[in-house]
């Protein structure tokens, strides 16, 4: 399914590999042909945007995108937090779908974006050498951080787009953002104590839908929970008039937030 949100870019890559399959076909390249239609097929996979059903259950965390999970590791200290942390690291391929969608609900407290390099995501220095945004999720009533969402380029994914501003309030597994071209997302929650990770390194996992984390139920209610006296369902999402517009551009201070490598 195409979604409005990258139709821009579906159009242009679809154009883009026409005239060059058009061009190689007239000179007859048979092998740039070949080459063309095959990058080009992946591009415009990579652009679709299908539907997703988050699961109802109170308090659970789910994949903020398509992939497979690469690292879980704790991190000692995050400012978000004041404290420590837990990182759930996920790679994206070139196939995978690349719409970024909210983990939990919460609303946006602040958009970091940090300027770097686009080297390889199979880099291990890509995490902190590359371009990133850093996205802080608040709890909309008790103002309390609930989540943070990193989304980092790679060597070809050279644009981030939020579709959300600072201030928006989300329902868990709408639409947050994208990265073209794929490379690497993280949702860094609080303290591993507070949370029961649902899966391992090596899953494979889809935005919206994988529940990654659940509240351990022997722990006192949290601030990354909903309110015990609200309705098991969550509030209902904005309606589409109210929807925020795409996030064009982002001039917007260096960030603070410097995750820690894999333990």
């Amino acid at each position: 399914m195409l979604g409005a949100h990258t139709q821009r870019e579906w159009v242009t890559a679809a154009v883009t590999t026409l005239l060059l399959a058009t061009a190689a076909g007239f000179m007859l390249w048979w092998w740039a042909l070949a080459i063309t239609l095959i990058a080009g097929t992946l591009i415009l996979v990579s652009f679709r945007d299908p539907d997703r059903s988050p699961p109802s259950q109170r308090g659970v965390v789910v994949s903020a995108s398509d992939g497979t999970i690469s690292s879980i590791h704790p991190v000692e200290e995050l400012e978000a937090f004041d404290g420590s942390a837990v990182c759930i690291r996920t790679f994206l391929s070139l196939t995978d779908v690349h719409i970024i969608r909210m983990p939990c609900y919460g609303r946006i407290d602040s958009v970091r974006h940090q300027p770097g390099r686009h080297i390889s995501a199979l880099n291990p220095r890509s995490i902190e050498e590359n371009e990133s945004v850093t996205v802080t999720l608040l709890h909309p009533t008790r103002q309390e951080t609930v989540a943070v969402v990193r989304l980092i380029a790679g060597q070809f994914a050279r644009t981030i787009r939020l579709f959300a501003q600072q201030g928006d309030t989300l329902q868990r597994g709408q639409r947050l953002g994208t990265i073209l071209l794929g490379s690497t997302v993280e949702v860094y929650l609080p303290t591993e104590s507070s949370y029961r990770m649902m899966l391992e390194t090596g899953a494979t996992v889809r935005a919206g839908e994988s529940i990654i984390a659940e509240p351990r139920r022997d722990q006192p209610v949290t601030a990354t929970l909903v309110p015990m006296n609200q309705q098991t369902s969550e509030p209902t999402p904005p309606s589409d008039h109210q929807s925020p517009e795409p996030h064009q551009q982002l001039n917007l201070p260096d960030p603070t937030l410097t995750p820690s490598q894999p333990g």
